[in-house]
């Protein structure tokens, strides 16, 4: 009896109800939206950009003096985990202790690539103007770690190449140190991890 049931059933949703899938034709008209960017290349350095991030209880302060200003609204909840990009183009950086080569900002930040970027041809920056500053804030603070002079100084790439297996590693977790907000997560412009993660995770259990 049960089985029949399931099976009239499944028979009633697959061949009688209308489906809710089926790929409709294209769309009438084209979105009317296009983004327009002048050409040209964007470079990463503090001079040429007055947006910057913020994460965690900074993003909160920002939010709270750009959004809530002069009204009885507030942040609540834990700032951890959060960040925004906000232009601020009048905020003053806090005092360097170190001074700080920019074109070793720009060369770290691009991963190889060409300094900068160029929204008209892809509006995606690949976290460069996040990595420059970041890296510049840390350089900023606290100089070139001992572990990566080597990969500053002005010698070629092959002077400057990691003689061992954990000389590489260690450059690698001081670069990647470097990147790490204050509340101990890496940003990144791209969301997709975040709906990702949950499918992976059913997926491997």
């Amino acid at each position: 009896t049960v089985a029949l049931v399931y099976g009239g059933l499944c028979h009633y949703i697959n061949h009688i109800l209308p489906g809710v899938s089926i790929p409709d034709g294209p769309r009438p008209h084209k979105i009317q939206r296009h983004p327009e960017w002048t050409p040209g290349t964007r470079l990463l350095s503090s001079k040429h950009t007055s947006m910057q991030y913020a994460q965690a209880q900074e993003s909160h302060t920002w939010t709270t003096e750009q959004r809530f200003a002069n009204t009885c609204l507030k942040f609540t909840g834990e700032p951890a985990g959060r960040d925004v990009w906000m232009e601020q183009p009048n905020k003053q950086s806090k005092k360097k202790k170190h001074w700080v080569d920019e074109k070793l900002v720009q060369e770290w930040a691009s991963g190889g690539r060409p300094w900068g970027f160029d929204p008209s041809v892809n509006p995606n920056s690949a976290d460069q103007i996040f990595r420059a500053q970041m890296i510049r804030s840390y350089l900023e603070e606290n100089g070139v770690p001992e572990v990566l002079k080597d990969a500053a100084s002005k010698k070629s790439k092959k002077d400057t190449k990691p003689p061992t297996v954990q000389d590489a590693l260690k450059r690698a977790v001081q670069f990647y140190g470097m990147l790490q907000t204050a509340d101990g997560h890496w940003s990144g412009d791209y969301g997709g991890p975040m709906f990702l993660m949950p499918g992976l995770i059913v997926v491997w259990y």
